[in-house]
C-alpha cells in the first residue's frame, strides 16, 4: 500500500509541476513560478507537517507570498488564504485551484511588509522569498505575526537559505531571539534551504 500512495503521490508532484509551467506560459509569468523538481520537494512536507494538526488546530490558514497556491491549496484547514502582491499571479492561483480537488482558497492581494494581516490564524507561512527582506525587517515581521497573528498553539512556517547566491541568508536563531516559541526543524532540502515550524506556546 505504502509503494502505491508513494507512487500516486510522485504522480501528483509531477502534475503539478507540469500545470504551474502551462500557467507560468499561459499567464505570462516570471519563469521561477514553474518551479523544479528540487524546489518541489519541501512543499509536500509542509503540507504533511500542517494536515497532521488536530482539527482544532486547523481553522485559518495564510500563506503570505503564495505564488500558485501550491501549498495554501492543499491544507486540509477550514478556512484558507492565500496572499501575494501580483495580481497576475493571483489570477493563476485562483484558476489552479479550481481543479485542485482541495476545497476553496481565497486568494488575496497583499503588499507585505507595507500592509499586514486582518485578525489571528492556525497557520502562518512565509517560505521561499524572505530571503530578499534584510534581518532587521524580517526579525520585525515575525515578531509582530507571532505576537499579534498567532492563535496560541498556532505556527509560524518559515526557511532559511544557506547558498550565499541569495539576497541574505538568514538564521533562525536571530529570527526567533526573545519570541519564547518552540522550533522544530521540518526537514533540510538542496541549497541549504531549511524549513521550520515556529509554534506559540504558552508563557512560562
Amino acid at each position: 500500500m505504502s509503494a502505491v500512495l508513494n507512487a500516486f503521490i510522485r504522480l501528483r508532484r509531477r502534475l503539478s509541476l507540469l500545470c504551474n509551467k502551462l500557467l507560468t506560459a499561459a499567464f505570462g509569468l516570471d519563469p521561477w513560478h514553474a518551479g523544479t523538481a528540487l524546489d518541489r520537494l519541501y512543499p509536500a512536507d509542509i503540507i504533511a507537517h500542517l494536515n497532521k494538526r488536530t482539527e482544532s488546530e486547523r481553522q485559518s490558514a495564510v500563506e503570505i507570498g503564495c505564488g500558485l497556491g501550491d501549498v495554501i491549496s492543499a491544507l486540509n484547514f477550514k478556512r484558507k488564504t492565500g496572499y501575494d502582491l501580483d495580481g497576475t499571479v493571483l489570477k493563476a492561483a485562483a484558476f489552479k485551484n479550481i481543479f485542485s480537488g482541495h476545497g476553496r482558497t481565497c486568494f488575496l492581494p497583499l503588499d507585505f511588509p507595507k500592509s499586514f494581516l486582518d485578525g489571528k490564524h492556525d497557520s502562518i507561512i512565509l517560505v521561499n522569498w524572505i530571503h530578499h527582506l534584510p534581518p532587521d525587517i524580517l526579525k520585525s515581521c515575525v515578531t509582530k505575526l507571532y505576537e499579534r497573528h498567532l492563535n496560541q498553539d498556532g505556527e509560524i512556517i518559515l526557511d532559511t537559505v544557506s547558498d550565499p547566491a541569495y539576497e541574505y541568508n538568514h538564521q533562525i536563531q536571530a529570527i526567533t531571539e526573545g519570541l519564547g516559541c518552540s522550533v522544530f526543524q521540518i526537514g533540510a532540502y538542496p541549497r541549504g534551504r531549511s524549513i521550520y515550524a515556529l509554534r506559540k506556546t504558552a508563557p512560562q
